[in-house]
This record gives structure tokens, sequence and C-alpha cells, in this order.
């Protein structure tokens, strides 16, 4: 059953990726900054994010053969830990009209599922 952690894993990488991309393309490109550099500090900040969610997904597919399966109802929650503050920050921020903590949410919410079985 932890093996379907795997497809999890990469719909998180993908959803990180995906976020990455239409954040740099569609936000930080056409916005105008009053200082040169604050173009580049945000969308470095932006992508930051996405290597860490890419990172938590990449862990959380490979973890079937890493954790052994007693410690995975912790190892697999803490790891998403920081998914979550994104999460609760877009949630907020958008008022819940943006689909992407929904989406990140139940990446969160089947991976945790799936390592507790």
């Amino acid at each position: 059953m932890q093996y379907l952690l795997v497809p999890i894993g990469l719909a998180c990488m993908i959803a990180a990726l995906i976020h990455g991309y239409l954040g740099q393309s569609k936000l930080i490109g056409p916005a105008t900054y009053t200082h040169k550099w604050a173009k580049g500090f945000v969308g470095m900040i932006w992508q930051y994010s996405t290597v860490t969610w890419a990172m938590i997904g990449a862990f959380v597919a490979i973890s079937p053969w890493l954790v052994p399966h007693e410690d995975l109802r912790w190892a697999i929650p803490l790891a998403c830990s920081p998914i979550l503050y994104g999460v609760a920050g877009n949630f907020l921020v958008s008022g819940g009209r943006h689909f992407g903590w929904m989406v990140f949410a139940a990446i969160i919410v089947a991976a945790t599922l799936v390592a507790n079985l």
C-alpha cells in the first residue's frame, strides 16, 4: 500500500513545477518593480518554494524504499509540513479562491493517509 506514495510524490513534483513556471511567467515576469534587483529577488523567493516542494515530492516518491514502514507514519507528515505553510498562506491571501491550496492540501492529505495505512 505504501507504494501509492510514488504517484503522490510525482504529483507533488509536477504541481510544484507548474506552480513555478506559471508564477514566473504570469506574475513575476510581467510585473514592474521600483528597484532593478527586486525582480530577481522576488523570482528567487518564488522559485525557492518550487524547489522545496519538488524535493518534498521526490522524498515522498522514494520514501517506501528509504524509510522503514513503521516510520512512514511520522516521516511523511513531517516532510510535508513546509507545504502546509504554503497551503495556509495561499488560502489566506486568496481568500480560498485560488485552486493551488486545494491541490497541495490534497497531496498532503493523500500522502499522510497512505503513510498511515
